[in-house]
């Protein structure tokens, strides 16, 4: 509840259709000269029963070039699904999720570590592209659509949770979604 009352910088969280374990988080990344500036991307976060005796489950909502997402899932330390990888790479405890860890942090963590692609070169996924192709991918969360039919997040354009993003970013993807809509409704425009 502390995280819906002060919210973090560039990351914003609401329960998702009041099952208060579900929580729709939007991450934006302001970052002029960065890979992903702009990005915004929308998570589904599920805090289990066992909480904060287990860590909390990441679906990547919007698309994410990042090596270390794999379809909506991030292998991540703190994510239980890949503790496997990072015990076979004799990585140290300490980067494990432990009950002394908080929402806050685990969610600041995720957010710097998706942000940045640093191990790019030599990772999971491997995405050799141009930067006019990873331009194009950050637009596109720009106009992402939510399919959970429990969130009406709407990209840019109407954000859910609210999250603050660059008045350009939010202009484009207004006019894009209301050309997408024209579209639908056989419209022109």
């Amino acid at each position: 509840r502390r995280l819906l009352q002060r919210p973090l910088k560039d990351l914003r969280i609401a329960i998702l259709n009041d099952d208060i374990q579900t929580l729709a988080v939007n991450m934006y990344f302001k970052q002029p000269g960065e890979k992903f500036d702009t990005a915004l991307l929308h998570l589904h976060l599920t805090i289990p029963s066992n909480y904060p005796v287990s860590s909390p489950e990441v679906e990547l909502m919007t698309p994410h070039l990042h090596s270390h997402v794999i379809g909506k899932r991030v292998c991540f330390s703190l994510a239980p699904a890949f503790r496997w990888h990072f015990e076979d790479e004799n990585s140290p405890e300490n980067i494990f999720w432990n009950t002394s860890w908080t929402l806050s942090e685990y969610l600041k963590l995720l957010w710097q570590f998706l942000s940045k692609d640093e191990d790019a070169e030599e990772t999971v996924v491997s995405y050799d592209l141009e930067d006019s192709e990873v331009r194009a991918a950050v637009k596109k969360t720009h106009v992402f659509i939510c399919p959970d039919p429990r969130c009406s997040h709407r990209g840019a354009a109407h954000p859910i949770p609210t999250i603050k993003v660059d008045p350009l970013v939010e202009h484009k993807a207004r006019e894009a979604l209301d050309r997408r809509a024209r579209s639908a409704f056989g419209e022109e425009g």
